[in-house]
């Protein structure tokens, strides 16, 4: 793998893109781990797709609170689909790095000085390891389900780089995008492309399990754990 050298590493830039539908909720929460960053990212966009609530609003509170060397942003579309609404937040990043994350997970502390690092040790893209979301009570059934599904997840990760996009970070090159017309499984395709990539730069994928997210399940314990992944995989 190619590996940098620390100072070129470090003089990385890194955007956070958040795409959001109605996260009035959870965007807060998010935003406040990004601002406690052991090392910040320099620049955070949410995009707020078709929100009718008060996500913008809350979004634009958490901002106040940010260090100014931090750009951060509001960016509305009308999209409706969840990679066309990442691809409108990447196609306006500044950041040599791209991190997507979902509105309603939370950082560890370490996440960006941890991306930073892969990066500079020769990952072109990558993820995170997930940990369950103590903010929902479960039933017993739930958490053995909940446990099996960010197992997979997880395995599917660190064994094969096949990253979801609650959490996926990549070295901004051109072209690279989410493939709008996958429906459900974009961020399959996208780790797919991202693979292919890295090969050809003789690069690689990494694992971040040291920096895990919390991993929000809600449409699982709102729909039904079978109900929800039936609906993923026939939308």
């Amino acid at each position: 793998n190619k590996k940098m050298a620390p100072e070129r590493a470090k003089a990385l830039t890194m955007t956070i893109v958040i795409p959001a539908h109605n996260e009035s909720e959870y965007i807060g929460p998010l935003l406040e781990s990004l601002r406690l960053q052991t090392e910040p990212p320099d620049e955070v966009i949410v995009v707020c797709d078709y929100c009718t609530d008060d996500t913008e609003l809350q979004a634009i509170r958490a901002f106040s609170s940010f260090p100014a060397a931090v750009s951060c942003s509001i960016l509305t579309v009308q999209k409706g689909d969840i990679a066309a609404v990442r691809n409108a937040g990447i196609r306006v990043a500044n950041g040599d790095v791209i991190v997507c994350l979902d509105a309603d997970v939370i950082a560890h502390e370490t996440m960006v000085d941890s991306v930073r690092r892969a990066v500079g040790n020769g990952a072109f893209y990558g993820g995170f390891g997930l940990i369950p979301d103590r903010r929902f009570g479960r039933q017993p059934g739930q958490i053995i389900l909940n446990r099996l599904w960010l197992g997979s997840v997880m395995l599917a990760e660190r064994f094969l780089g096949n990253f979801i996009g609650s959490g996926i970070f990549f070295r901004r090159v051109d072209n690279l995008l989410f493939d709008e017309a996958w429906g459900w499984a974009e961020d399959i395709e996208f780790s797919s492309q991202a693979r292919r990539i890295a090969r050809n730069r003789q690069e690689s994928f990494a694992y971040l399990g040291h920096a895990p997210l919390v991993y929000c399940d809600r449409r699982f314990i709102e729909n039904g754990y079978l109900r929800e992944i039936v609906r993923r995989l026939t939308k």
